[in-house]
């Protein structure tokens, strides 16, 4: 230790600058420290704020994610109630081409081959007033029209006679 009442005057005066400079170099580190902290308090804010954003962000890209996944499986269930409704429709058209593949090599055996008469129930069949014969005729025509990829000519001609017959029939002739 240092003997402070048996120091000299110049030991105190060497004693005091030293401890003057030591107070100065203490409290300039203590300034740069300060300083490092308020850089750090500022990097932790920005840090903090980014996070915040990122996470703001995940929550509004999560939540859309949600209302898309949703969307889409409304979209799928409609597809697939169509591909059901087109799928019966299909398996109806078939039945009825069939029906009418018999009823044309029926009427043939019956005729001879020659088509004398036409069976008006064999389009229209179950038909009992003018509104389903006209949603009838509009059905048949999808179905059998030329344009169709397995539209019938010679089916649209039979449409046609037997929708003018059962028009009279019900009075929708002027």
């Amino acid at each position: 230790m240092f003997d402070l009442e048996g120091a000299t005057q110049q030991q105190m005066s060497e004693l005091k600058l030293w401890l003057f400079r030591e107070s100065v170099r203490i409290e300039m580190a203590k300034q740069e420290l300060e300083e490092i902290k308020k850089g750090f308090e500022k990097e932790k804010k920005n840090i903090v704020r980014q996070l915040e954003e990122q996470h703001d962000r995940q929550v509004f890209q999560e939540k859309q994610l949600n209302r898309q996944k949703e969307l889409f499986e409304k979209q799928w269930k409609v597809l697939q109630r169509g591909f059901h409704v087109l799928h019966a429709d299909r398996q109806k058209l078939e039945r009825d081409r069939q029906y009418l593949e018999s009823e044309k090599a029926r009427q043939k055996g019956i005729s001879g081959g020659m088509d004398k008469s036409v069976n008006y129930a064999v389009f229209f069949r179950g038909v009992s007033s003018d509104a389903s014969l006209k949603k009838r005729y509009r059905e048949l025509m999808k179905i059998f029209h030329p344009d169709n990829p397995d539209g019938d000519t010679d089916a649209i001609q039979k449409i046609n006679k037997e929708y003018a017959v059962l028009k009279k029939a019900f009075g929708l002739e002027n």
